[in-house]
Formats: structure tokens, sequence, C-alpha cells
């Protein structure tokens, strides 16, 4: 007697979808943190893009995008090699130690990761909802998600760099290693790198823009001793940006109806 089929787990969803696209992109960070505690299985994966589906569906964005954008998300290694959701053994490659930077650089790429999983996947529906097969909406998004590479591969580097930083010029106190910010006159910089220059920070605890090399492609900005007298970064920042977790800023748009 064969065995009777498997049914597909129900999912149910009690949260009402947020119309904020910064809280959309948290509900989507927390659906990738739940499905990486583990090693998943196929209804586990069945699971995991319902309740992604379910936030990003106000959008006009549907399955089959979301479906593709999240296996875009996973590429560069996933589960198997620590990335999106448990990044640590990327991080040891770069030299990133420190039990602090490691979990704050972690705990934020979840959202970068993301983040682009949702914008990916607007993209591709718009290219889909204008008659491209999904081959085509995945060639094109193929750009973006190199840009995506770049800037995390970017904040990893980033991490390893403030980490032999803290190590070799790091001044220790109650609260963590101190750090200066500095800046490569070179380059074209953005505002934040202009004002984070000359100013300190913990490398245990980062800024709120995020650590020096990774603040926007190209960033030339790196860590050093600490400049003596001088106020911390997020001091510094208080006027420039608005203060938040570290979370990145989202460009979705919900998609309205008559």
């Amino acid at each position: 007697m064969s065995a009777a089929p498997r049914r597909r787990p129900e999912v149910k969803h009690t949260v009402p979808v947020p119309v904020d696209s910064d809280t959309t992109v948290r509900h989507l960070a927390e659906v990738l943190k739940a499905s990486g505690r583990f090693h998943p299985v196929a209804s586990d994966h069945a699971t995991e893009l319902a309740a992604l589906t379910h936030y990003l569906r106000p959008y006009g964005i549907r399955s089959r995008a979301v479906r593709m954008a999240l296996g875009l998300a996973r590429t560069e290694g996933g589960y198997r090699k620590g990335t999106s959701h448990t990044p640590n053994a990327r991080l040891a490659e770069h030299g990133a130690t420190l039990a602090g930077q490691v979990r704050s650089v972690r705990d934020a790429e979840v959202y970068y990761r993301a983040a682009y999983l949702a914008n990916a996947a607007q993209r591709m529906q718009r290219s889909m909802n204008a008659g491209a097969t999904e081959r085509e909406a995945l060639r094109q998004e193929a750009h973006f998600y190199q840009l995506h590479e770049q800037a995390r591969r970017g904040r990893l580097r980033a991490a390893a760099q403030v980490q032999t930083a803290a190590k070799m010029f790091g001044q220790k106190d109650d609260r963590g290693t101190l750090v200066g910010w500095y800046l490569n006159p070179l380059l074209n910089n953005e505002v934040e790198c202009v004002t984070a220059n000359g100013h300190n920070f913990y490398a245990e605890e980062g800024t709120v823009i995020g650590l020096p090399g990774s603040v926007h492609n190209n960033c030339g900005c790196y860590a050093g001793p600490p400049h003596q007298g001088a106020t911390l970064v997020n001091d510094a920042m208080h006027n420039v940006v608005k203060f938040s977790k570290s979370r990145p800023k989202f460009k979705l748009k919900e998609r309205r109806t008559a």
C-alpha cells in the first residue's frame, strides 16, 4: 500500500501587510533569518516562498518573480557558505574575528540581502509584465546582481580592515576598541565620508553609516589610529543622516489599485 502524498504545510499570516518599504524589508529579513536557522527541505522552501510573496504582493510582485529573486539571493553561497543568513565563515576568510564586529556585520547583511531580493523581484516582475521571459528577465537582472555582490564583498573587506586596524592601532577602554576614520582624498567621496573623516568609532560597534570602505561603491575610506581629542563618527553624523540601526534604505513602490 503506497504512502499518502505529503501535504504542503499551510502558511498562515496574521500580520497585516505593511505599506512602509523599510518595514516590508524588515519582514523579509526575518523570513530569511528564520529559514537560515536550519538546513531547509522542499516543504520549508515552499513555506519561505509563500511568506516572502505575502509581503511583496502589495507591490504587484507575483510568486514567480519572488522565486527567481530568492534564487539569486542565495546564489553566492546561501546556506552552505555562510553569506546571506550566517556569514561567519566568509567573515573569517576575510580576517574578521571580533565578536561584536562579526555579529553586527552578520545581522546587517541579511537586511541588505532582503533589500536586494525585494528590488530584484520588482525589477524582474516589471520585465515580465512587459513581455520578457524568465530567462530574459534574469539576464537583465545580471548587472544589478553584480553590483549587489560587489557591495557585499566590499562590506566584508571593510570589516576585515577595521579588525586589523583595531589590533594594530586601537585604544581599548570600557566600551571597546577605539579607532579613527580616514578619508582617501584622491577619490570622489560622498558627504558621509567627508563628515566622518577625522572622527573616531568603536570597532566592535561600527557606525550609523557602516564601516569605512563600505559606505558606497569604490569607497576608499579606511580605519587607522584614533584621532586624539576627536568626537565619535555617530555624533558628527547627527545632522547629516537620520539615526537608525544601520539599515539600508529601499525604493519599493506599492502598486495602487483603482
